[in-house]
């Protein structure tokens, strides 16, 4: 299950509440929306169960938890597309839709501990020695400066962004 929140975010909500990989989630909505109905299969309960349909089912909840739309898909075709059933229909139809539903709670979170571009970065501190490097910049693009620089040294900018990267 992933939530949409008040602020927009997605979370996770059966894996610690964690941010949900908006990517992976994207690409899913957006394989349904370009899916295109193929054809009609049948309503016929013995052709139905040789369909697989099983508990591969996608549920589109308003913020009240009340059901939008439900697809309940079966097993690919023989040459191509999936079979499927919408919400509690008993018939199925073939779609132009090639969809994997991972079903592990975990594979659907960001699990990226940072997500930080280098160029927001305008000061880095570095414990080194027994002591604190203050590195800073006035904005992205500008050189790095040391507050304690020796004489005559300067910031390697290359080994700084590579930190940062």
């Amino acid at each position: 299950v992933v939530h949409r929140q008040p602020d927009g975010s997605w979370r996770v909500e059966s894996y610690h509440d964690f941010p949900a990989d908006f990517s992976k989630l994207s690409q899913l909505m957006n394989s349904l929306s370009e899916a295109t109905l193929t054809r009609f299969v049948s309503a016929r309960p013995e052709i139905l169960s040789r369909l697989e349909f099983k508990d591969s089912r996608i549920e589109l909840l308003d913020q009240g938890g009340q059901e939008i739309w439900s697809v309940t898909l079966g097993k690919t075709g023989e040459t191509g597309g999936r079979y499927l059933r919408f919400g509690a229909e008993q018939k199925a139809y073939l779609a132009a839709l090639n969809v994997w539903l991972d079903v592990e709670s975990k594979n659907w979170a960001d699990s990226q501990l940072l997500a930080l571009k280098p160029e927001d970065v305008s000061v880095l501190e570095i414990p080194f020695a027994g002591e604190t490097v203050t590195l800073s910049r006035a904005k992205a693009g500008d050189a790095w400066s040391a507050q304690k620089a020796p004489d005559g040294q300067r910031v390697n900018e290359t080994k700084v962004a590579s930190l940062l990267g």
